[in-house]
């Protein structure tokens, strides 16, 4: 065997890549968490394929809520570093094709959790993917470092759907006010 694809295996084995795939239903919560029991890089892969169901149109405002525990030093994963070492955020969301829909990075805190979210982002398409990246460094036997996360989708409604809503509401208040007028005058 080569030298150099003994030092590329020994690289790959210190690196944990991982990658699972899930269908997101409209408004259901979708949850997946990871645990690190080795130090260093890790990249973990998310790929999520819209229900074509609940989403005829195949597009969806996406919803994400990002958080790492921390207790007491032993668990501790580092982000941060995946800025200044790789050059770019260390949690991000692709289409497909690989363009770049949303990043971001957690905010290291002193308290027990450091977390990251998004309120809605927009994917165009029926398959997207997130990325997690960073550093397991925790100084504890067994676990190093360990988060969790939440991610759920809602259709993206349509101009015709938002018309007849709008429409609706305009002849409830017309309702109303002929309503009022006629009590109004009756009173009279």
């Amino acid at each position: 065997m080569k030298l150099s694809s003994l030092a590329a295996a020994a690289i790959l084995s210190l690196t944990a890549v991982a990658a699972s795939a899930d269908t997101l239903v409209a408004y259901e919560v979708n949850k997946a968490s990871a645990t690190f029991t080795n130090p260093g890089y890790f990249m973990q892969r998310y790929d999520y394929y819209l229900d074509p169901v609940t989403f005829p149109d195949q597009q969806a405002d996406v919803g994400w809520a990002f958080t790492e525990l921390k207790f007491k030093d032993v668990k501790d994963i580092d982000f941060a570093s995946v800025l200044t070492n790789l050059g770019h955020a260390a949690v991000n969301f692709y289409s497909h094709t690989g363009a770049l829909l949303w990043s971001g990075t957690p905010t290291p805190g002193a308290g027990p959790a450091d977390g990251l979210s998004v309120d809605t982002f927009y994917t165009p398409t029926s398959h997207f993917y997130l990325t997690i990246e960073g550093y397991a460094v925790g100084k504890g036997p067994g676990v190093l470092g360990s988060y969790s996360m939440e991610i759920t989708a809602a259709p993206v409604p349509e101009p015709e759907s938002l018309a007849m809503a709008l429409g609706g509401l305009g002849l409830v208040g017309v309702a109303l006010f002929k309503r009022r007028r006629v009590t109004d005058n009756a009173s009279v």
